[in-house]
């Protein structure tokens, strides 16, 4: 009978954690920097203001809201970014060494979805702050969404009624 294989468990070795712990501390400083700067409470306060205002065909109003949700927004999906770019590279480098590992140990390699979840809970800061994120980039998007539908809702109000779009029809 061949020998069953034994249960993966990834080693950690000593090069592995100190990239660990880089990736983490620099999930910490890109939320707290998001965080000292308001960023979030930028985008709730102005998500507040724009569901309490009264006159949704203000166009000025809406255009200085757009402005601070893009920015706070801007800000926000390069730190998302760049924390998915660090983690999918991380991901793909553990995934290799653990390939490598249980080539080695004869032991049998879980499946795809079970290791990203052992490699992602080696970086929890990291993991964490990119669901987190990704909540505040999709909630950014609705808020420059709003405030641009708004905005454009004026022009229509000022022209009479919806545009003519036959100027961007295909000629034949």
């Amino acid at each position: 009978m061949p020998k069953e294989k034994e249960q993966f468990v990834p080693l950690q070795l000593e090069s592995t954690i100190a990239k660990i712990n880089e990736l983490n501390e620099y999930a910490v400083k890109k939320m707290k920097y998001l965080t000292d700067h308001s960023y979030f409470i930028t985008i709730r306060t102005t998500d507040t203001d724009m569901a309490n205002n009264r006159d949704p065909f203000s166009k000025g109003f809406y255009l200085s809201k757009q402005d601070k949700i893009s920015e706070a927004y801007g800000e926000i999906l390069i730190a998302y970014r760049s924390l998915k770019r660090k983690w999918l590279l991380y991901l793909a480098s553990r995934k290799l060494e653990c390939a490598i590992q249980a080539k080695t140990e004869n032991s049998k390699l879980p499946g795809n979805d079970i290791l990203e979840d052992m490699i992602s809970a080696e970086i929890t800061e990291v993991y964490s702050g990119l669901l987190i994120l990704k909540g505040w980039v999709a909630r950014g998007e609705n808020s420059i969404k709003t405030a641009r539908n708004h905005t454009y809702g004026e022009r229509e109000r000022e022209e009479g009624g919806t545009h003519n779009n036959s100027d961007n029809e295909p000629k034949d």
